[in-house]
């Protein structure tokens, strides 16, 4: 039995994403060349080097995210304000009007 081949994926292949590192006979290796090279760990690091930058996004986005809701909260704080008050909506009438009627006790 011939010695296995690790292989690191830079483009997906079958049951394999870019990343992945499996291991291959020399001539499946030789074959999976156009979508994997032979692995380095040197080269090849499991680490994730960008987490720092994709922290510093999650964290602007979620900063983003909360103006937003803030800015919706004013707007609807706001409608509620102006809409009047002795007045039903339609929505309202239609509850009222859809409901069964009321039984008495007599």
């Amino acid at each position: 039995m011939s010695k296995k081949v690790p292989m690191f994926f830079t483009k997906a292949h079958g049951i394999y994403v870019p990343g992945d590192i499996a291991g291959f006979d020399p001539d499946m290796a030789e074959k999976l060349k156009a979508v994997a090279e032979k692995y380095d760990p040197k080269k090849h690091s499991r680490k994730k080097p960008n987490a720092e930058v994709a922290t510093a996004e999650i964290n602007a986005r979620t900063s983003e995210l909360d103006a937003r809701e803030a800015a919706l909260a004013e707007r609807e704080a706001a409608l509620e304000a102006t809409a009047p008050t002795d007045e039903k909506t339609s929505a309202q009438k239609a509850d009222k009007a859809s409901a069964p009627p009321k039984r008495s006790n007599t």
